[in-house]
This record gives C-alpha cells, structure tokens and sequence, in this order.
C-alpha cells in the first residue's frame, strides 16, 4: 500500500510551474489543512459563481467553508498540470454528470475529489477514467447493516470470518474499495454494489476485483488501496477495457499543504 509516510511533500511554491502526467502514471495528492485555512475569504476567489453558490447551499458554515477550501485546492492543481490560472479553469459534466476539464488538446486529463473528515484525496491520469474515495475511520452502530446491505455476498463470508479487533478497519477497506469503482465507473451509487467483489484485508499494488452484470462486459476496474494517514482509509480505481490491464501506470502518492 502507498502510505503518507513514502511521499515527498510538495509545498505551495512548486505549483507554480506546470506539472507533467504521462498515460502511466496517476498522481494522487492528499489535501489537508482545512480546518486552519477555510475561513480565509481569498479561497471564494478562486472558484466559479456556481460553485460559490452551491457551497452557500450547506447548511453548516463550516461545511461550506470546507467545500470551498477543497474545491479551490482543486482548482490550483488542475491548474498546475494544465498551465492555467486556477480561476479560468471551466468544467463540464460528462456522462452521468461526472465532471471534466473543458480541455481541447488531448490526452484528456481525468480527475476525481473526494474528502472526509479534514482530509481530501485529489487523483488525476491521463490512461482512463479514475475514482477515488477516503473516508474517516469512526464506529458505526449500523455497520452490519450496513454490510448486509452493500457488501456481495463474497464480501459478507470473508467479513463474517474476520476478528472482531480489524472489522472496522476492514468495514472501510471494502467501502473505499467499491466506492472507488463505482466513481471511475461515473455511475456512482446507482450501480448495484453487490455486483463486484473487492478484497477486505491489506493489499500491495494493483488488484483486480471481479465484476459481474450490470457492470459493462469486457471491462475491468484496476484499484490500489491509498494510506491517507492515521485513522483514514483510501483507494483509487479506473476503468480500462480487459485488454489494457497487462501493464497498470505506477501510482505516485504527494502531500499538498494550500497557504492561501
């Protein structure tokens, strides 16, 4: 597993110069600093009067101003790997309303955010459609529901046969796993969750869950667990047909701390 503890930290100033991603690579960044920066009114700066009027939608401040803070961290790598001012950068809604970068040269640039807690995972690739999940690690008193619900029937054996002291963890290594695919997928939780199997215990590199209908034939969904830092879990995913799965793009892990 890429840990926090493997990456080299890449501060404010080194984003100022555009950064390079081939088709095999993908980079993820773990964004942290929200709870000290979020407030900081030069953030709204940076983002579009729609995204300033969705994050006004929460009913928390604090929700608010923490969607903000992401999103405008968002804005700044994208605009370091696309050689853009972070406010000029335009978005669209793809299929299933999955946002993308009105980009006109190709490679296209894939993206998918995520964030819990005060964290956020932002993973980017030009190889194929990518999705990416972090959660914070808390007790759940629902949480057998929970796997009843979601997990596959495969998922439910192995996490029955697990010592009650990994459970929780395990509980998560599985949700990030499959939230993670089904965000490279870009259908999002309308797809059947039952219908792949992902692994509940540690992995090394790449893994390639099974997948079964309605999920699209001949298509597979490559995932690599990502160690956010303490009490969190993560995992990133993409979408290729069968037939490029012979060689995956290494995945590199970077710390970004914004000073707005």
């Amino acid at each position: 597993m890429l840990k926090r503890s493997d990456i080299n930290a890449t501060q404010t100033p080194e984003l100022k110069k555009e950064l390079e991603i081939s088709v095999d690579q993908v980079h993820v960044w773990v964004i942290s600093g929200s709870k000290r920066q979020r407030h900081d009114p030069t953030i709204l700066q940076l983002l579009s009067a729609d995204e300033v009027t969705r994050a006004r939608r929460f009913k928390s401040e604090d929700h608010a101003a923490q969607w903000a803070f992401f999103h405008a961290c968002l804005r700044e790598i994208l605009g370091a790997y696309t050689g853009q001012a972070p406010e000029q950068l335009r978005f669209q809604l793809g299929a299933h309303d999955k946002p993308a970068l009105q980009e006109p040269s190709p490679p296209p640039l894939y993206f998918n955010l995520s964030h819990s807690g005060e964290l956020a995972l932002l993973a980017l690739t030009r190889r194929a459609p990518i999705g990416v999940d972090i959660e914070l690690q808390r007790e759940l008193n629902d949480r057998d529901a929970l796997v009843a619900r979601f997990f596959s029937d495969a998922e439910q054996a192995e996490f029955a046969q697990l010592p009650a002291t990994i459970r929780t963890n395990c509980f998560y290594n599985c949700w990030t796993r499959k939230e993670a695919l089904i965000k490279a997928n870009g259908i999002g939780l309308s797809a059947p969750l039952e219908a792949f199997d992902v692994p509940l215990l540690e992995l090394a590199g790449w893994h390639l869950p099974a997948v079964r209908p309605p999920l699209p034939a001949k298509t597979s969904y490559p995932l690599q667990p990502i160690d956010p830092g303490p009490g969190y879990v993560g995992a990133v995913a993409l979408e290729l047909p069968d037939t490029q799965c012979n060689k995956l793009p290494e995945v590199q892990v970077d710390n970004y701390q914004r000073g707005f």
